[in-house]
């Protein structure tokens, strides 16, 4: 199959177009991994650090909440962001 630049997508092109530019103009990569290992390793690092508030079984409907708080005789516990980022580790 022979692969013409028409061929490809708008976006396709764009891309590559992206590429060819960063290589004739010597940008060095994003990632100098050697191995996906390594490359997996960078990425890991730029990740955030795990939240303890995500690992908790969280209850989205607040009438299933409310059932559950008087099954198990617990208190409920409302939390709500509007337009805020939830990894955002300030109040």
């Amino acid at each position: 199959m022979k692969l013409s630049i028409s061929s490809l997508s708008r976006s396709r092109r764009f891309a590559a177009s992206l590429v060819l530019v960063g290589i004739a103009s010597g940008i060095a990569p994003l990632f100098a991994a050697d191995s996906p290992e390594s490359l997996r390793e960078e990425i890991t690092a730029l990740q955030p650090p795990a939240l303890v508030w995500r690992e908790i079984d969280w209850n989205y409907c607040l009438l299933d909440g409310i059932a559950k708080s008087r099954e198990e005789k617990k208190p409920i516990l409302l939390w709500a962001f509007i337009n805020s980022d939830p990894a955002e580790e300030r109040c």
